[in-house]
């Protein structure tokens, strides 16, 4: 394993990826966290990226992409020429100041996934490499559930949805 991350020059203690297998079951189709760096079969595919991980991780795991990709979605595997249609935002869409934020939104939005990942000590090194030196936040599913909501709302934002086209993805 170490060699091969070695040849896409990945030296962090940690993964990205996603859920191969989807359901339409499932809350999401796009399932994908950050996890200890570890073997990994072909039913969890990993994404690497230089450019703001929890950036890609945030935007992954957004409602508003979530609906684009079940309407291209249809199957149990989510591949990787999936990922790559999909419309995932370019680091420099968080770098402008966000209206409803007043300032730019990706120290936020890294904040907000740091703490919905970082909730065990296995996941130290990823809150390490985002400059976070706290201890594992504390598992509470209410602000979870808050959380992921305020990130949602801030991805229709970012995607430039209006209060109609909102209620279209919603509904």
């Amino acid at each position: 394993m170490a060699s091969r991350l070695a040849t896409r020059n990945w030296h962090h203690d940690w993964l990205l990826g996603w859920r191969d297998v989807a359901s339409a079951v499932d809350e999401r189709t796009v399932i994908s966290s950050v996890i200890p760096r570890t073997a990994v079969g072909d039913k969890y595919l990993l994404a690497f990226s230089d450019c703001g991980i929890w950036l890609l991780q945030a935007n992954l795991s957004a409602f508003v992409l979530d609906f684009v990709a079940r309407q291209k979605f249809a199957g149990t595997a989510f591949k990787y020429y999936l990922i790559k249609q999909l419309p995932v935002l370019s680091p420099s869409a968080y770098d402008e100041p966000a209206c409803w934020l007043g300032t730019a939104p990706a120290g936020w939005i890294r904040q907000r996934v740091l703490e919905l990942s970082y909730t065990a000590w296995d996941m130290e090194a990823f809150a390490r490499d985002q400059g976070d030196g706290r201890p594992p936040f504390l598992w509470d599913e209410e602000r979870r559930t808050l959380i992921r909501a305020e990130l949602d709302a801030a991805f229709f934002h970012l995607y430039g949805l209006d209060r109609d086209e909102v209620e279209h993805v919603m509904d």
